[in-house]
């Protein structure tokens, strides 16, 4: 359930603080939504200017949900001198979550923005069992694209993955009795022997029910070659809805 989330500045927030010299602004950089169990980073970005031994940042604190989750420290010695820095955190979150970044300045006090991350329930996806070569399953790229659109999760296996999923409720075979790198053996041990001979005379589909488990659905669809192998399940990947 854990994936990882490439960043996108979907919400930008900014603390309302007077605009002069050497006051600290403070902004939280991060999604406004994710899913529960999402791995999440936050950019803190810190603005603050004319910074010298006398006056500087010289704490930032990260408090989720009014626990403090994270603490920057700098000294006279090691402060830093750019005007604007950024700071990350990151997290799994399986709540809504409200995060508080506060910078303090040696002169001016503290600075501090507020942050809500909404959370959303996990939703498992029925999964679809793609079982194909590398050649056959290059070629899927829409058959994919239309299972996702229906609300499927779509999952490649090779030949010598299939054991781990043979009993999934929808698998999806792509290529005949005559197919290769393992995945004509499995067409085989589904279709009798004049469903096989019909794979090598053109376009074919196959629709066999409770193969490897109870209330399963297995889809062959077949050709002569590669591209009879995707003009079948182009033309009858519907079947798979009904």
């Amino acid at each position: 359930m854990k994936r990882a989330i490439i960043l996108v500045m979907v919400g930008l927030a900014l603390s309302l603080v007077p605009v002069f010299a050497g006051v600290p602004i403070v902004q939280i950089q991060a999604p406004r939504q994710v899913t529960e169990g999402d791995e999440v980073t936050l950019k803190i970005m810190i603005t603050h200017e004319a910074n010298d031994s006398d006056h500087h940042i010289n704490y930032v604190w990260l408090y989720q949900n009014d626990r403090i989750v994270k603490e920057w420290v700098w000294t006279t010695s090691d402060f830093i001198k750019d005007d604007q820095f950024t700071l990350e955190y990151t997290t799994v979150l399986t709540e809504d979550t409200v995060f508080i970044a506060k910078a303090h300045c040696t002169l001016h006090g503290d600075k501090k923005i507020t942050f809500k991350i909404e959370v959303e329930p996990y939703v498992a996806l029925p999964r679809a069992i793609i079982v194909a070569n590398d050649i056959d399953f290059s070629r899927a790229g829409s058959l994919v694209e239309f299972l996702e659109d229906n609300g499927f999760e779509a999952i490649r296996v090779t030949a010598s993955e299939f054991e781990e999923y043979k009993a999934e409720e929808l698998i999806i075979i792509l290529g005949g009795a005559d197919a290769l790198d393992g995945i004509g053996e499995i067409v085989r041990s589904v279709l009798d022997e004049r469903e096989q001979e019909l794979t090598r005379l053109g376009i074919r589909y196959f629709t066999e029910t409770d193969v490897w488990a109870p209330n399963q659905r297995v889809f062959v669809f077949s050709g002569r070659d590669r591209d009879e192998t995707k003009e079948a399940h182009t033309q009858h990947r519907d079947k798979i809805l009904k």
